[in-house]
């Protein structure tokens, strides 16, 4: 045998190894992608991480339960930065990877607000599991969201804050971006309806810190109740700037105020603060998945991270991995998950199992009625 055949055998060989590898590796069909655009990095950042981790726990267990119909799910990640230019930013480079036909996000709602009309307009499936503006529901047909509108949140409260409370006349200090002028608008206008006066709307930057003046125009009105709307740091300093100025006044906060790191860092300034929480214990089974993995216990983000991938997750199981399925199969579906019995309705948004309010008594949250 002379060394060109030698040499030609030996070349089959290694080309037929390398086409076995080749072939033995999932192919990009094989493998189910979707876009993830999240908080990473900016002011919503603390609540968005909590989501990412949920999905995480969800993504693990779908691909190592065979993933959807033997294709496992991979999710390629880009930060938001609760900036709408950010969110267009990294939907159009997600887009020009890849051709999504689903993308999970945005975060903050004036992110979601700017995604939606290219992503309707694209028929690219966008379901959030944060954004509660309520102008999301008529944003379009391929828009979802797993968190309830901020209308079913403040008319819960301006109807406390009225007919419970029996307060008149009340101001309201928001982030002044569109989640906080959703949350204001909705609330000042049930609140009027119900007989009572805003005395103040004061808005603030979102990286806003110093909220002095804000508080100390607030203070010249006597309101007897301020109703304070935003996110996690802002929360925490306006509370504590409260106590330095020594208002006195009864307070109402957002839900994303239900967050026990809150109580931490501002102490007994929290205390007797009032919210109208969307937060509520997720289900065991889950709780157990989730301590499991990341040896610490859920919350109501976590598990609003959780479902929303299953729930993609099974609409691509009905519908097919094309963004007509993906859309018809969410209106759809039927699923019992880590908050109960979730449902979407024909304007795409998540028929929430629950609403509460709460307050925060020696340091903790508990049920208003318990406040005694």
């Amino acid at each position: 045998m002379n060394k060109t055949i030698i040499w030609l055998i030996v070349a089959i060989v290694v080309i037929a190894g390398i086409w076995w590898g080749v072939s033995r590796r999932p192919t990009e069909e094989e493998v189910i992608k979707i876009g993830a655009i999240l908080d990473l990095s900016g002011p919503a950042a603390s609540d968005n991480a909590k989501i990412k981790k949920g999905i995480e726990v969800a993504l693990e267990e779908i691909n190592s339960g065979g993933g959807i119909k033997g294709r496992k799910i991979e999710l390629v990640w880009e930060d938001d930065k609760c900036d709408p230019k950010e969110g267009v930013s990294a939907f159009h480079k997600l887009m020009s990877s890849y051709k999504f036909p689903v993308i999970i996000g945005g975060s903050c709602s004036s992110v979601t607000l700017a995604i939606a009309p290219i992503a309707e307009e694209n028929k690219v499936v966008l379901v959030s599991p944060y954004s509660s503006n309520p102008q999301l529901t008529e944003a379009g047909d391929y828009i979802f969201r797993t968190v309830p509108s901020d209308i079913f949140e403040a008319n819960l409260e301006a109807e406390f804050i009225s007919q419970e409370m029996g307060l008149k006349k009340i101001a309201i200090l928001y982030v002044n971006n569109d989640y906080g002028k959703g949350l204001a608008n909705v609330l000042s206008f049930r609140f009027k309806e119900l007989g009572g006066e805003i005395l103040i709307e004061e808005p603030y930057a979102l990286k806003e810190s110093d909220f002095r003046a804000h508080l100390t125009k607030i203070k010249e009105k006597n309101p007897e109740l301020i109703y304070i709307a935003g996110y996690q740091r802002a929360l925490i300093n306006i509370l504590k700037q409260i106590k330095e100025l020594g208002i006195i006044v009864r307070l109402m906060a957002n839900s994303l105020m239900d967050d026990p790191q809150i109580i931490e860092e501002v102490e007994d300034a929290a205390e007797g603060v009032i919210i109208g929480s969307i937060f509520f214990d997720p289900s065991e089974t889950f709780q157990s998945k989730f301590q499991k993995k990341y040896g610490e216990k859920a919350g109501t983000w976590e598990a609003i991270g959780y479902d929303t991938l299953r729930l993609v997750a099974k609409a691509i199981e009905k519908g097919g991995y094309e963004p007509e399925g993906i859309k018809n199969a969410l209106y759809e579906i039927e699923y019992d998950g880590a908050l109960g019995h979730l449902t979407f309705d024909k304007n795409g948004d998540i028929v929430w199992p629950k609403l509460t309010i709460k307050t925060v008594k020696n340091g903790q949250f508990v049920p208003y009625e318990e406040q005694n």
